[in-house]
């Protein structure tokens, strides 16, 4: 049984041409091919700070990039929120100046303009401003 193996083995191995007319493929690597090598070369720069030597240097006055934050006051109120059957579209019912609109996204109301509807609150922009109103309960 063993001898068995070991001739398979070798038939496969010294006479490859019984897998041509077979039509299997059998890769075959020439002795002159040889596969281009690339390197990552990176320009490897010598770091002549120390880091651990502290001079107080003057630093120049840099401006805030930071806005404040502006608090709005919109007289929006979210009461609730509408979907079709297949869920594909929400619609807001919202309150605004003692009347009731259902908006969906997108929609502007006033100078305001719903973003993104959600199932507890809305998402707001007013020039450029954003807010989440909560929806009431």
């Amino acid at each position: 049984m063993v001898v068995a193996i070991w001739v398979f083995i070798l038939a496969k191995l010294f006479w490859p041409s019984q897998a041509k007319s077979e039509g299997l493929m059998i890769p075959v690597q020439k002795k002159n091919q040889v596969k281009a090598l690339q390197t990552d070369t990176y320009e490897l720069k010598l770091l002549n700070k120390n880091p651990f030597n502290i001079k107080y240097t003057q630093s120049e006055a840099v401006r805030s990039s930071i806005k404040k934050p502006i608090h709005l006051r919109i007289p929006v109120s979210y009461v609730g929120y509408l979907s079709k059957p297949d869920k594909s579209a929400y619609y807001a019912n919202v309150l605004y100046q003692q009347r009731f609109f259902i908006l969906k996204e997108k929609d502007s109301i006033g100078d305001y303009r719903i973003e993104r509807i959600y199932k507890d609150s809305l998402l707001i922009s007013f020039q450029r401003h954003f807010k989440y109103i909560h929806r009431n309960p």
